[in-house]
């Protein structure tokens, strides 16, 4: 019991042969700190208690489309632009495109070279 009796005076010790530290201000900043875990401690506690364990929140968008909406939205110009682009194959440290020995293949179809089509 004696182990656990933490507002008693704290032992006389001596460092570096001064006098011994005779305030008990560690003891009072320990205890001040012990009641400030068990009030935050009792707050956590009482928030998860009282308040629901989880939310669930969700938004649904999903809107059934008629086939003929739909194709006329494919057909749309502005809705399904066509894309143009290209490959090119550069040398970075030399600043130049690469030499025509170079192809680019498709892995769907790798007897297409790609090179040069838009």
């Amino acid at each position: 019991m004696h182990s656990f009796d933490f507002i008693s005076q704290s032992p006389q010790v001596y460092i570096f042969q001064k006098s011994a530290n005779k305030t008990n201000l560690g003891g009072i900043f320990f205890l001040i700190y012990i009641i400030i875990v068990i009030i935050i401690s009792l707050l956590y506690l009482f928030d998860y208690i009282s308040n629901d364990k989880y939310t669930v929140e969700y938004s649904s968008m999903f809107d059934e489309l008629a086939e003929d909406e739909v194709e006329k939205m494919n057909e749309d110009e502005t809705l399904n632009p066509t894309l143009l682009f290209k490959f090119q194959l550069y040398d970075y440290f030399k600043e130049k495109e690469l030499s025509k020995n170079f192809d680019i293949r498709s892995l769907n179809n790798p007897n297409k070279n790609l090179r040069g089509k838009y």
